[in-house]
């Protein structure tokens, strides 16, 4: 499987400690994947696989994994996290695509900053459950209406 796997250096700020590891295949459109708690890039293969030739997808480890070093403690952190690796990476306005605990963070993303994605993909995910304390707190206080794909102004 042709990919292309670097490192990003981290930026300085509250959380210069942090980097994202991630595997680029081509894709339609740009294309941010977020895996879930206990997993990592590696969950998207396939799927990258799929949308190879079709223009640039980005499929991301979160911190900590698979390392287990523990460096982002809250959904907002790693939002920002995301959003940093986007904006290092020269990503516009990406559909963004997460799993779990990845699509609450896609979730709050879009709800937070949805000037900073094109569209929303979200797989097995939803009500606060016990993997963070602030997962889906985001979702919880949206009115449905921006979930429902009205755009951004």
């Amino acid at each position: 499987m042709p990919s292309s796997s670097t490192r990003l250096k981290p930026s300085r700020g509250v959380l210069r400690k942090v980097s994202l590891q991630f595997v680029l295949h081509p894709a339609p459109r740009d294309i941010v994947f977020i895996h879930g708690a206990g997993g990592t890039n590696l969950l998207w293969r396939r799927i990258l696989e799929g949308l190879e030739g079709e223009g640039r997808a980005f499929a991301v480890n979160l911190p900590g994994h698979p390392t287990g070093e523990i460096s982002c403690r809250s959904i907002d952190e790693y939002v920002e996290a995301v959003r940093r690796f986007i904006s290092e990476a020269g990503i516009e306005r990406p559909a963004i695509c997460g799993h779990s605990m990845g699509g609450a963070i896609a979730l709050t993303i879009a709800v937070k900053y949805p000037r900073d994605l094109s569209s929303l993909i979200v797989m097995d995910t939803g009500a606060k459950l016990g993997v963070l304390p602030s997962y889906g707190t985001a979702s919880q206080r949206t009115p449905s209406r921006r979930l429902r794909g009205s755009s951004p102004r």
